[in-house]
């Protein structure tokens, strides 16, 4: 058996997400047509929180990244279809949320998760992470060996985000190939680690192919632990995302 084990980096604030509510607000600011490169647009730079922004001509399938700065605080949710419509995401910026039906979005600017307004500037951003442009991770697997340490850089934005770690990954992504030696219980051991944000960890089986689905999630890591993979059958691989 072989693997694939993936890694994910995402900022420290992402984890807030789950915990927080929807907000839909009624006066719009800052009308822009959705990038078709992974080029960060900004959108405004003064909407409000209250306020809601337009993205035009989204395309189903694409992954896109938005982020809010500036006022007393940056709670954003993105509406598809009609500003009131289906919520796709939400939570303390940046938000990644992937359109489902091709069309417009709308990035709704508040100030907390009880949404709350302000008149103070805020500026909005929206970047297409799997639009081309980031690198495809599948095109440089890298084989791993128990007990040689590798070290991984990564940075921008990335191709995939898969979520069974429980949090949103827009983040570049490392695939690393490994084959066991021994059939038993493995473990993953970082001995170090940036301070910038999380690091996601997954894995599958190679014999289901590099690609964005399928991933397991192992943990998503802040600081140096050793965490347990599972039963690996002598023949595996291992997926990274940053």
């Amino acid at each position: 058996m072989r693997i694939y084990l993936l890694l994910l980096c995402f900022m420290v604030f992402l984890s807030t997400q789950t915990a927080q509510s929807q907000c839909t607000n009624g006066s719009a600011f800052g009308t822009i047509t959705a990038p078709t490169n992974n080029t960060t647009v900004t959108i405004t730079t003064c909407a409000f929180g209250g306020e809601y922004s337009t993205i035009n001509s989204c395309v189903a399938g694409q992954t896109y990244l938005f982020n809010a700065t500036g006022g007393t605080g940056n709670f954003i949710t993105i509406h598809q279809g009609t500003p009131g419509g289906t919520v796709l995401g939400f939570g303390t910026a940046p938000v990644s949320v992937v359109c489902t039906v091709s069309g417009p979005l709308y990035l709704h600017y508040n100030t907390n998760a009880s949404c709350g307004t302000e008149s103070s500037c805020h500026t909005g951003t929206v970047q297409c992470t799997s639009c081309s442009g980031a690198p495809d991770p599948c095109a440089s697997i890298l084989p791993i060996t128990c007990a040689t340490p590798v070290t991984a850089t990564t940075t921008g934005p990335g191709l995939w985000s898969p979520g069974s770690c429980g949090f949103s990954t827009p983040g570049s992504e490392k695939v690393y190939s490994f084959t066991p030696t021994v059939t038993g219980i493995h473990t993953l051991q970082v001995t170090s680690t940036s301070s910038s944000g999380y690091i996601d960890y997954f894995f599958k089986a190679a014999s289901g192919g590099c690609g964005a689905t399928g991933w397991s999630c192992i943990l998503d890591i802040f600081s140096p632990i050793t965490t347990t993979i599972g039963t690996l059958t002598c023949r595996c691989s291992i997926l990274y995302f940053a």
